[in-house]
């Protein structure tokens, strides 16, 4: 801006220069010509008027009008035509050249009385045109001392400047470049620290964190490493080398819960924790416990598939079990020998084998679902708080326990607890929804299948309730605790469905012989011996049904009389 306003200054001083020049020759040559005039005045007013050429100027000639002569008319016509003229002239050239001089003199007395006429504002003009001199020649001065401290801003302020800047991004790209040289020698430093800890020494924990450094020079949005050959030779063997310590870390900690081995556990923890920080170690954790809950439910479907009870008591009725025969050929199979070593009628026979059949099958899915729940649950539940325990005990960088690290998708073994009353609840309940057989079983067997939970949940009351002295002080009283009346409530509420159809049917037992004890008053005012041992027999029967479980039996009997006996 201040190069553009001198420039400025200098060209519209140059300008007045200029101008003011072409005043000053002007007004010069007016005044040779007024003084002339004086001179020729002064010299002539005893002469008649004779200027200085011999001429006389009249009052007339002051206003004399060019309009008047005819030649000034046709030379000064845009449409004159000097070679017409020469012709004309040629033709008469001693009356051409009078005229010409004529027009001369009138011309030349025309300028002499304009400039008379203008002597005064030529006079006052020539005043101000000093003056504008002297303020040129200020201005002047003033331009060139500005002119001189831009010099010497230039050569302060704008050219330090300028080398400052070619400097600065001199050094912007030697810092891009040592940058650049320093993430390829921690690449190769930290390759060869893999090479060492993978390969020979097979340490996965520290040859995850050596790859997850690599992996992080080469995903560095502000260095990216493409293109460079040395990097670009490893990157195959560095992902394969990713995806390998992946899975050995899984392995790890798969072969950790299956076995309840928490240095194992903690050891596949640590690796995803290395590869990944908190995501990582996140994923991996939500994956194993979504995996767990699959796995409950395909223990629990297995149990409760009634083709594999059917199969199972197929197969120990053949005795083969390799003949590749179906269990309902292999149920033929018995039936025929016994009827071929008994001669017994095919009815009577067909009758009791489809009865032990039943019972069999029967006596094989409860046998599977105690050992789904007891075994498979149970020890389901124990890898979850063992991998809780775990997440308490480690702790990253900053001292936190991994378990806050994961707090989005696990907080302890309570909510996997939870999960698992819910699985169990669904899939009893989906079994019974798709075959009657199996709801027969869980409804007729519901006091069994209230004492396999009773039993599961004292199993895991009495495991987790144990104190872990190897955990920190501050997270001894954090570790799940799965113990209390409610808990055990919670999980019998699961079968809530059985449990109404089961009462359901005792009551409708025991409501015909109260029927025939009391409701034919009319009849037989006085019960015989005969329906008091129905009576009794019938409630036996129901106590010896639910002997196991005392608090069915008070939940039965307060069935029975609200129902059954008040009415009556």
């Amino acid at each position: 801006v201040q190069y553009c306003q001198s420039d400025l200054i200098m060209l519209t001083l140059e300008e007045v220069t200029k101008s003011t020049a072409i005043k000053t020759s002007t007004d010069n040559a007016f005044d040779d010509i007024i003084d002339s005039n004086s001179v020729d005045n002064d010299s002539d007013n005893d002469d008649d008027g004779e200027d200085e050429k011999g001429c006389t100027i009249s009052p007339a000639q002051k206003h004399l009008n060019l309009q008047n002569d005819d030649l000034y008319i046709e030379f000064s016509s845009r449409s004159h035509d000097i070679g017409e003229y020469l012709q004309n002239a040629v033709n008469a050239p001693s009356e051409s050249l009078k005229k010409l001089k004529a027009s001369l003199k009138t011309i030349d007395g025309y300028i002499r009385s304009e400039v008379v006429s203008q002597h005064s504002a030529l006079l006052s003009q020539s005043d101000d045109v000093a003056k504008l001199e002297s303020d040129l020649k200020l201005i002047r001065d003033r331009v060139h001392m500005m002119e001189n401290h831009i010099t010497r801003i230039r050569n302060g302020v704008i050219n330090p400047f300028n080398d400052f800047k070619k400097k600065s991004k001199q050094s912007l790209n030697l810092q891009i470049g040592e940058a650049y040289l320093r993430a390829i020698l921690r690449v190769k430093k930290s390759l060869l620290q893999l090479n060492d800890h993978f390969h020979k020494n097979k340490d996965i924990v520290k040859s995850a964190l050596f790859i997850s450094e690599i992996m992080a020079q080469l995903n560095k949005s502000e260095i990216p490493l493409e293109g460079i050959h040395v990097i670009d030779a490893k990157r195959d063997y560095i992902n394969s080398v990713y995806q390998q310590i992946g899975d050995l870390g899984k392995q790890k900690l798969s072969s950790g819960l299956r076995s309840l081995n928490q240095p194992n556990i903690a050891i596949g923890l640590q690796v995803f924790y290395n590869l990944g920080a908190a995501n990582k170690l996140a994923h991996i954790v939500e994956n194993v416990l979504h995996t767990l809950k699959q796995q409950c439910r395909e223990h629990l479907k297995n149990a409760l598939h009634a083709d594999k009870s059917s199969g199972t008591h197929a197969q120990s009725h053949s005795g083969a079990g390799d003949d590749g025969k179906s269990g309902a050929g292999a149920a033929t199979d018995t039936l025929e020998d016994s009827l071929s070593k008994n001669k017994k009628s095919p009815e009577a026979l067909l009758s009791s084998s489809s009865s032990s059949s039943a019972l069999s099958v029967k006596s094989a899915l409860l046998i599977r679902l105690d050992k789904g729940i007891s075994h498979h649950l149970f020890g389901t539940l124990l890898q979850v708080w063992n991998l809780e325990k775990v997440l308490r005990k480690k702790n990253d960088n900053a001292q936190r326990p991994y378990i806050e690290l994961v707090s989005d998708v696990f907080q302890s073994t309570l909510v996997f607890w939870a999960s698992m009353m819910e699985i169990i609840k669904e899939e009893l309940e989906s079994a019974a929804h798709t075959s009657v057989f199996i709801e027969n079983v869980l409804t007729n067997e519901y006091p069994r299948l209230y004492q396999m939970l009773t039993d599961f949940y004292h199993k895991v009351e009495s495991t987790t309730s144990h104190h872990d002295q190897t955990l920190p002080p501050n997270q001894q009283p954090l570790l799940t605790k799965i113990s209390g009346k409610q808990h055990r409530e919670y999980l019998i509420a699961a079968i809530d469905k059985f449990k109404s159809l089961f009462v359901g049917k005792c009551v409708e037992r025991m409501q015909q012989p109260l029927n025939i004890l009391f409701g034919n008053q009319d009849v037989r005012a006085i019960p015989t011996v005969a329906d008091m041992r129905t009576l009794w027999t019938t409630f036996y029967n129901e106590l010896k049904l639910t002997e196991d479980t005392p608090a069915l039996q008070v939940h039965i009997g307060g069935v029975v009389y609200a129902e059954g006996v008040l009415p009556m």
